[in-house]
């Protein structure tokens, strides 16, 4: 998925820089979303412990400012064991040694603009992690399942999205997921662990986690 998050912030950037350039922004973000129904956007993005997201997003317009959003998000990442410090402060890492972090989340969210084209969104995550730990030898992996969790939360983000006719492009910049209800279903010793990338897949089952850099492109009809 990493490659295609890559591949999709590249796309994401030429796209901007072409219609900027271009100048299709004759008209403001504003008045080009008046008469929009719906809108469907894929999007790329991250949560706490580099939990790489990507989201298939359906949204509803209630009023040229105001949008009901639905998304579906693959969740993906890799936590390296971490092996203390060098002299220099630097974060050493076992090559190899990991926790193997994979799931989906499900969300629905009110989306206010207040400008132009700057919002703000709250709303309910509902998230499905599965955990593995994972060592890669020279000539095999061996592997051991974790467990899992679900985790429903509250969020709120800030961002900006812009308007080029069909087209939409945005950023919710920063957010945060604030934890609501929790069941974890982790395997026996897991949560006594003392291996530091087991003890964030841990963590983050149950604290606050923060989102950044949510780029999505998309068309709106």
């Amino acid at each position: 998925m990493r490659d295609f998050i890559s591949l999709f912030t590249l796309s994401i950037v030429v796209a901007s820089t072409t219609i900027a350039s271009r100048g299709m922004a004759q008209e403001s973000s504003e008045t080009l979303r008046q008469g929009k129904q719906g809108a469907l956007s894929l999007g790329i993005g991250m949560r706490t412990d580099d939990l790489g997201e990507l989201s298939l997003s359906y949204s509803l317009f209630t009023d040229s400012n105001t949008m009901i959003r639905f998304s579906y998000t693959d969740l993906d990442s890799e936590i390296n064991e971490e092996a203390g410090e060098n002299e220099d402060g630097d974060t050493l890492i076992f090559t190899g040694i990991k926790t193997k972090v994979e799931g989906s989340a499900f969300s629905a969210g009110y989306k206010k603009f207040t400008s132009n084209s700057f919002y703000y969104e709250a709303g309910a995550d509902y998230a499905q992690v599965d955990g593995k730990f994972v060592i890669d030898g020279f000539f095999d992996t061996q592997s051991s399942d974790l467990g899992s969790y679900q985790k429903l939360s509250a969020y709120f983000q800030i961002g900006n999205q812009w308007q080029w006719e069909s087209f939409t492009l945005g950023t919710s910049w920063v957010g945060i997921l604030i934890p609501i209800v929790k069941n974890t279903d982790f395997e026996d010793g897991v949560e006594d662990s003392t291996l530091n990338s087991v003890e964030k897949f841990v963590d983050n089952s149950q604290d606050v986690q923060i989102s950044v850099l949510r780029f999505y492109l998309g068309w709106a009809f």
